[in-house]
């Protein structure tokens, strides 16, 4: 009777401890995948595939993949002032593969976005 007791005993506890461990791997993994998600969602905030167009003198920016406004003006130097302003911490990528992003806003064609160009702490 001992012995079925210690074994009922042994059995409980291997499988509370094994619950325990699957409980705080499912926490991990839960914390990972919002953590992946939060990092998408700010990647999709601060990145932006640049249209542009012109009209008449005027240059204009549209994110491509929001379709919303962007800046406007008649060089692209002029845009640029306007995005150091309101998008500190952006990346502009336009159609031709030049990324313009901070700290110095110089276009730079390069095919590779790497996660230094974008200077957040996460």
């Amino acid at each position: 009777m001992k012995d079925l007791l210690e074994f009922i005993f042994n059995f409980g506890l291997c499988y509370l401890l094994a619950k325990i461990a699957w409980n705080f791997f499912s926490i991990s993994q839960e914390v990972k995948a919002q953590t992946r998600n939060e990092f998408k969602q700010y990647l999709n905030n601060v990145v932006h595939a640049v249209k542009e167009e012109q009209h008449g003198s005027q240059i204009y920016w549209f994110d491509s993949d929001k379709d919303t406004f962007i800046a406007q003006g008649k060089t692209q130097k002029e845009i640029v002032e306007v995005l150091k302003k309101n998008y500190t911490n952006h990346v502009f990528i336009l159609d031709n593969d030049v990324i313009i992003c901070g700290p110095d806003w110089v276009p730079t064609e390069n095919k590779k976005i790497t996660l230094q160009m974008v200077d957040k702490k996460f």
